[in-house]
């Protein structure tokens, strides 16, 4: 699980389905949840003004699942459009400039985030869309794909795995509570190990 090679997808995936008790998607519930989210797109165009917010709902989910299933470039332009149309809205600005940073875009990821309705960032609760969707987008991308983003997918699964870990811990009998602490600590190490291989050795010192 923790080649180089595969680390991103195969440690996120890991993650996800142990920690966070996430089934894992099929091909087969991404085609049924694409061809649902195309229906509800034309249904609600047909209704026109009524139903304006089910289809930006619809279309924001479409391109949650573009991402899931690894067009990253398709599901960052379909947000960034519907950011721009709707501008009052915060999460799809959130999702946005998340989309951005997997992909690379730093710049444009934070200028998206420059607006008095985004909220604090510093606090996890406060960027939860923010996070879902480089989650999302990491789970369905081939590593090379967001390679220039890997720190941020990995400190982004482990900030949603210490959170969920944290309500087991809370209330979890003793042997339970070790266990997480463990399992948190282990983590950490093993984040932080990645890293520093990524970062190359440190320069060395003339005498």
């Amino acid at each position: 699980m923790l080649t180089p090679a595969s680390f991103l997808v195969d440690a996120t995936q890991a993650f996800l389905a142990g920690a966070l008790r996430c089934p894992p998607i099929y091909p087969e519930t991404l085609r049924q949840g694409r061809e649902y989210l195309t229906a509800q797109i034309l249904s609600a165009e047909s209704e026109g003004h009524a139903a304006v917010e089910q289809a930006a709902l619809a279309r924001t989910n479409m391109a949650l699942l573009d991402a899931r299933e690894g067009r990253l470039d398709d599901a960052r332009d379909a947000i960034v459009r519907l950011a721009a149309e709707r501008p009052g809205d915060t999460t799809l600005r959130l999702f946005a400039a998340a989309l951005c940073r997997v992909l690379g875009r730093h710049e444009e990821g934070t200028q998206w985030l420059h607006d008095s309705a985004v909220p604090d960032l510093s606090r996890l609760e406060h960027k939860i869309q923010f996070v879902q969707a480089v989650l999302v987008a990491t789970v369905g991308s081939a590593p090379r794909a967001v390679a220039g983003s890997e720190e941020l997918a990995l400190v982004t699964t482990l900030g949603l795995l210490e959170m969920s870990m944290w309500s087991i811990f809370t209330h979890g009998d003793l042997p339970e509570r070790l266990q997480v602490l463990a399992m948190m600590a282990f983590l950490r190490g093993v984040v932080a190990r990645k890293l520093r291989r990524d970062d190359g050795p440190a320069p060395m010192q003339g005498s």
